[in-house]
């Protein structure tokens, strides 16, 4: 397991992905004869995501970024209207079609590639329509080859990085019950942090359904999987702060012991009647809560596993 993280994180799916679209590209463009190999590359590089959805959208933003910034550039080409000025009009008006189109993630790009095509010097009108229509054609081959290597070669399977993120957080569930039941404080960040890779890698999921990837999975059970964890964690959070470990009854001494099949605590002789302030019965009753929700996230779990893993 220890081995397959190092290599994730040295050399994952995506590098993997990216250098066989690069490898892929780079043959289209001799295939057909196109003229600008470092655009076609870069737009392949900038369009690779872990996710189909963010492929898509890069691709999309990328298209856009040139369709623009080239097509403002020509207009003032052809017009004689390039100096300092109208550079600085040109990126105005880029802003400001960007922000009403919502789309600023185009904004950078588009307002490179005009200031690019306006200071470039052509012999001729018809060179220069003909460099944006080569550029724009480049950039548009690029972003597809970048869609069909991530969705046809190495479409990423999201339910797996989401049953990766469900194995991870559940051991650091149990240790943290086991921490509270003892008198030990918790690191909730640690809980928080995974708690968000798991609605990160949740969020891919949903967002690549859009794209008819993930048809086959049953979202409704997999947001009551995770609502369950979110319970479990808010629970430890809140009992964390709470110093009721001496005040723990043969219930839910009991409760404990038999979820981790060993003796995680000494046996107690109270019982819940023994209780004398409200404080000790929540704290009761909420360690008993997340033993219960820490078997209900197993049994879906295993099942979840054994469809999808």
């Amino acid at each position: 397991m220890k081995e397959r993280k190092f290599y994730n994180r040295i050399i994952g799916m995506r590098s993997i992905k990216t250098a066989a679209a690069v490898i892929i590209a780079l043959i289209a463009v001799d295939l057909l004869q196109l003229k600008s190999p470092s655009i076609v590359a870069t737009a392949v590089i900038t369009a690779m995501a872990t996710n189909i959805h963010e492929s898509f959208a890069a691709s999309l933003f990328r298209t856009l970024s040139t369709l623009i910034g080239v097509v403002l550039a020509i207009a003032f080409q052809l017009l004689n209207f390039a100096n300092p000025f109208s550079a600085g009009l040109g990126v105005l008006i880029i802003i400001i079609a960007c922000n009403l189109l919502g789309i600023q993630k185009a904004l950078v790009l588009a307002t490179l590639i005009f200031i690019s095509v306006l200071t470039y010097e052509f012999e001729t009108d018809r060179d220069l329509v003909m460099y944006a229509v080569y550029r724009l054609i480049d950039t548009m081959v690029g972003s597809i080859i970048a869609l069909v290597v991530n969705i046809v070669l190495f479409r990423p399977k999201q339910e797996k990085f989401l049953i990766e993120s469900y194995l991870a957080l559940v051991p650091q569930i149990e240790t943290s019950l086991i921490d509270i039941v003892n008198g030990r404080k918790i690191n909730q960040s640690q809980l928080i942090e995974g708690l968000y890779l798991l609605n990160t890698n949740y969020r891919n999921l949903r967002n690549d359904t859009k794209y008819k990837m993930n048809e086959h999975i049953d979202i409704i059970n997999i947001e009551e999987l995770n609502n369950k964890f979110r319970m479990a964690i808010s629970i430890l959070i809140d009992i964390n702060h709470m110093d009721n470990s001496n005040n723990l009854t043969k219930k839910s001494v009991d409760f404990v012991n038999n979820y981790y099949n060993e003796k995680i605590l000494p046996e107690s002789e109270m019982e819940d009647t023994d209780l004398v302030t409200q404080f000790s019965i929540v704290y009761n009753y909420e360690v008993r809560k997340v033993v219960i929700t820490l078997k209900s996230i197993n049994n879906a779990l295993d099942k979840f596993v054994k469809i999808y893993g």
